[in-house]
């Protein structure tokens, strides 16, 4: 008998974990990156956190919806010496974004042109480009 619940409890577990997820690091599996958006948003917050750094922000052409923008890692941010004072509340930027497979206001960003700071952020490319 022991054996038998053994057994099913094994069974049973083994279908837990093997049930798909959706991992917090799968960019590919949260956000559309075939798809693009662009707007001018301005900051509301940013969190200059582990292991992703985050900005809630509002579009510039009057929409009232609070947008979260997901960012690559802290650690690749340091490297470019963007901290907690790279965007600070107000900054108004143009972010090119990757919208949520899932239509919601969470996106991802993809670049940002950063005009106070002179400065233009690409995902994967790892360095800051002057604006011109």
């Amino acid at each position: 008998m022991l054996t038998t619940k053994f057994r099913y409890s094994f069974l049973i577990a083994m279908l837990f974990s093997c049930s798909p997820v959706l991992a917090h690091h799968s960019v590919g599996g949260m956000f559309d990156q075939d798809a693009f958006v662009t707007f001018e948003v301005e900051v509301v917050e940013y969190q200059f956190i582990n292991p992703h750094p985050y900005m809630t922000a509002t579009r510039t052409d009057g929409s009232d919806e609070l947008l979260t923008l997901d960012m690559d890692n802290r650690r690749e941010f340091s490297a470019l010496n963007i901290d907690q004072s790279t965007f600070v509340p107000g900054d108004k930027l143009l972010v090119t974004l990757n919208p949520n497979h899932v239509p919601s206001t969470t996106f991802y960003v993809n670049a940002i042109e950063h005009p106070r700071l002179g400065f233009k952020y690409v995902t994967n490319v790892r360095q800051l480009f002057g604006l011109e």
